[in-house]
């Protein structure tokens, strides 16, 4: 599957998102900056207890009363990676091959395709563009320092950070993703070959976990892939990508959480 595949498919099926979160609502968005979010008929959960009736303006519905009509639907899967596998091993059990996991397809629709693959971008530059009150990337450094045991917060506050953006058990299981991508870089280094994804302002569009890990290991640059300048940045990311301290006081992360989060922030702006 790529980018254009996927496209063919939306415009030529009725689709359902599966999903509500982020992820969900970030997709829907880039198919209504290209002018596809009719093709949409519903979202779709596993349980109708966890999410909202309606999300922009479409229907909540669950997953199984959607199978029932397949032969007219493709679905979306629209979630985070950690929690990918699960609906794909639930869909294949009840016998459903029209879908696909949209996630990284998103930014080619929202943005278009990227101007740049793979080359070397300063990491000041990147870091400078992410603004001096935005949290995102030292919450995932202080994530760094507890796993090798320079602090015993990071992993609270990550996952707290992360709880403001899904469920307390995706958020577990991102966090031990997270663990996982920490380990891998610690036994076997920087793989050039998985570029973070940036706009050609610098401004991040994935890759905030690679990035802090570049930073934290005292890289100078990494290797990017560039989309073009885009007004729709916001739309798309502002909600994954940005975290104030306005933001942070107002979910309840204490003073000394707040402190360890604007030292981590000096730390980094100072490499």
């Amino acid at each position: 599957m790529n980018t254009y595949e996927l496209i063919r498919i939306i415009q030529n099926n009725k689709i359902v998102i599966y999903g509500t979160g982020y992820v969900a609502k970030s997709f829907y968005t880039a198919l209504k900056i290209r002018g596809m979010d009719r093709r949409v008929v519903s979202f779709a959960v596993t349980s109708i207890d966890k999410a909202d009736k309606n999300i922009c303006d479409k229907p909540v519905k669950v997953i199984d009363d959607l199978l029932k009509n397949m032969s007219e639907l493709y679905i979306c899967i629209a979630v985070h990676e950690t929690i990918k596998d699960e609906i794909q091993r639930y869909l294949d059990a009840k016998g459903i091959n029209q879908y696909v996991w949209v996630h990284p397809f998103i930014y080619d629709i929202a943005f278009g395709m990227p101007i740049e693959q793979c080359v070397e971008v300063q990491i000041k530059n990147i870091i400078k563009a992410q603004g001096t009150d935005n949290y995102v990337l030292p919450i995932r450094y202080l994530a760094i320092e507890n796993y090798y045991k320079k602090n015993d917060i990071g992993y609270k506050i990550y996952f707290k950070a992360l709880c403001l953006q899904c469920n307390a058990e995706t958020a577990r299981k991102r966090l031990n993703s997270y663990i996982d991508l920490i380990s891998e870089w610690d036994k076997n280094g920087y793989h050039k070959e998985f570029p973070i994804l940036i706009d050609s302002q610098n401004r991040l569009i994935d890759g905030a976990h690679r990035l802090s890990l570049a930073c934290y290991h005292g890289m100078s640059s990494i290797s990017c892939s560039i989309y073009p300048y885009s007004d729709y940045y916001n739309k798309i990311l502002r909600s994954n990508h940005f975290l104030s301290l306005s933001t942070l006081e107002a979910n309840d992360f204490d003073k000394y959480e707040i402190d360890a989060i604007i030292n981590a922030q000096k730390n980094i702006g100072d490499l």
